[in-house]
């Protein structure tokens, strides 16, 4: 269940995972051009998958409303034809960019390098405070740590590279919701080093369709709350269970997400939730490494993860063994947890993480530094940002609450949000962000 909401007639997002298996891990590829023809021939774990999702504690697929069984989930997007599903990306122009409407640098694919000191520069500018954060072994605090994760929405690696080091060097992607284009990092902010290990910040093609496919079918206050995109900008984790799964990194924040519930499955600058609410956005091995003994041409059938918003890195966790594997055990390893498991809990449960989610390419504008005037934003602020001028962005926006907060939160997000719909400006898009236009405009300092 979701924050607040009303109880929904869905199983809590991503319960399933514990039933599907996992293998070898898939590298980063464009999906190949595609055949209209619907598959007659989906393997095994893809009706894993479908199970999973409708029959699971009476599921996502099916619901009883006013005594008539409603199913909502006809087919995933990997069993449906091209002909009868939605277009399906990343949007690229720039104006009605979910996370890059607010940049005026162009995509360019170019490489970068990506070290600690973008990251600084981003909680500098965003006025994020990194601070240490609680850690804890068998239930008891016992220091504090200096690790900060991160992630980059639409980038990978320009050549295999793994472990701790100075920089790594990246380039931009656009993610796909099918193929792993995003890099998930550990900052150590004493030692200034980093670790990358390729991953997922977006939900895959199945979950995607099939919340358009519930939306048609709801009605009045039910409204599906599964498949969501989490927003750029800081916010906090803790270790704990992803459903039975232990070891994983749990949010505890309230968001207010990115949604599409009807036309195409591409994410814009004006789509939102409609309500604030915790959307159970994980950090959890990504599970859906099946198709190495798929051919190429086959390939943009299917999520190479399973997300209906979490951040995902390729792994699984094998029950028998009590472990995880693959990358999203050496993410683990790098920031610092270990693998003493029980059956839904580990010893780091409690540790808590500050998580910097951010677009490769403001990644790639604060690493040229391109943070002033060329940058056009300067200072701003976003979910998660503290301080004054947040208090006072409080204070001037509608819907003002009785004790202003001094941190950006999913409120304040959503009140934001709503004040640059009302406005209109074509150049301050909803994005969710105070860049200096919307600062002049409300009359705050950033």
């Amino acid at each position: 269940m979701e924050g607040n909401d009303p109880p929904p007639i869905f199983l809590p997002r991503r319960r399933f995972i514990a039933t599907l298996t996992a293998g070898a891990m898939a590298g980063l590829h464009p999906a190949p051009a595609a055949s209209a023809e619907p598959r007659t021939d989906l393997p095994r774990t893809v009706s894993i998958k479908r199970q999973a999702m409708q029959n699971s504690a009476e599921s996502l697929a099916t619901a009883d409303i006013a005594g008539i069984p409603i199913k909502h989930i006809e087919k995933l997007w990997t069993e449906t034809a091209l002909g009868e599903k939605p277009d399906l990306g990343w949007e690229k122009n720039q104006a009605v960019s979910a996370d890059c409407a607010a940049l005026p640098a162009p995509f360019d694919g170019n490489s970068f390098v990506m070290s600690a000191n973008a990251l600084k520069r981003y909680a500098a500018l965003n006025h994020f405070a990194i601070t240490p954060q609680p850690l804890f072994r068998g239930g008891k605090q016992v220091g504090e740590h200096l690790l900060v994760l991160f992630a980059l929405r639409g980038a990978a690696l320009d050549s295999p590279q793994s472990g701790w080091a100075a920089s790594y060097k990246v380039h931009e992607v656009f993610p796909d919701h099918l193929t792993r284009r995003c890099l998930l990092g550990v900052w150590d902010t004493q030692s200034h080093m980093i670790a990358m290990f390729q991953g997922a910040t977006v939900p895959d093609a199945d979950w995607m369709w099939g919340h358009v496919q519930a939306c048609k079918k709801m009605t009045g206050a039910q409204t599906p709350s599964f498949a969501n995109m989490m927003t750029p900008g800081m916010m906090t984790y803790a270790v704990g269970a992803n459903g039975e799964i232990p070891g994983c990194l749990v949010l505890q924040d309230r968001l207010y997400p990115r949604r599409i519930n009807q036309g195409d499955l591409i994410y814009r600058v004006s789509d939102w939730a409609d309500s604030v609410t915790n959307p159970g956005d994980n950090i959890h091995c990504g599970w859906l490494d099946l198709w190495d003994d798929q051919s190429a041409n086959e390939l943009h059938y299917y999520p190479r993860f399973s997300s209906a918003g979490c951040q995902t890195v390729p792994g699984r966790y094998d029950s028998a063994a009590k472990c995880h594997d693959n990358e999203f055990a050496a993410f683990r390893r790098a920031a610092g947890l270990t693998d003493s498991f029980n059956r839904t809990s580990s010893i780091d449960d409690r540790t808590r993480f500050t998580y910097l989610l951010l677009s490769s390419r403001e990644a790639k504008m604060l690493v040229e530094g391109r943070a002033a005037d060329e940058f056009g934003l300067g200072y701003r602020l976003r979910i998660g940002s503290t301080g004054v001028a947040v208090a006072a962005l409080s204070t001037v926006l509608p819907n003002k609450p009785a004790i202003s907060p001094t941190r950006f939160d999913a409120d304040l997000l959503k009140r934001l949000v709503d004040w640059q719909k009302a406005v209109g400006d074509p150049d301050m898009p909803p994005t969710g962000v105070v860049t200096r236009l919307e600062a002049d405009r409300l009359k705050i300092t950033l």
